[in-house]
């Protein structure tokens, strides 16, 4: 059990704490709010001290664009990469996980549920 808990790599373990959780906000169709709901739980998330970046993976980027202009809060970003095929979808989280260690604790995903679940 003692190496499921890391004790035998003490620098995977360090590494891995540092690494951003990633939580994926769904919607089945547009229009149901997910993008507001991301913002906010963003906000509610930086209020309780953690670093958290919106990752906006619909490829309709106005809504969290205007709500972050209109509401700017530091330790809370945007991301809004070109949307990429679904099986390239862990590759994504891998860069931006790495890209962030030590400097964001959420990764929040807005994503369309169809998308998703083709992504796996």
């Amino acid at each position: 059990m003692d190496h499921l808990m890391g004790r035998e790599q003490p620098e995977l373990v360090e590494q891995l704490e540092h690494l951003a959780c990633c939580v994926a906000l769904t919607q089945e169709r547009r229009g149901h709010g997910v993008s507001t709901s991301a913002y906010y739980l963003g906000r509610a998330l930086v209020s309780q001290g953690l670093r958290t970046l919106v990752v906006d993976l619909t490829g309709r980027h106005a809504r969290l664009q205007s709500l972050m202009a209109h509401g700017p809060l530091k330790n809370l970003g945007i991301w809004t990469p070109p949307v990429p095929r679904p099986e390239k979808l862990d590759e994504l989280l891998g860069q931006a996980r790495r890209q962030t260690r030590g400097k964001v604790d959420v990764l929040l995903l807005d994503a369309d549920e169809a998308w998703l679940e083709r992504a796996g």
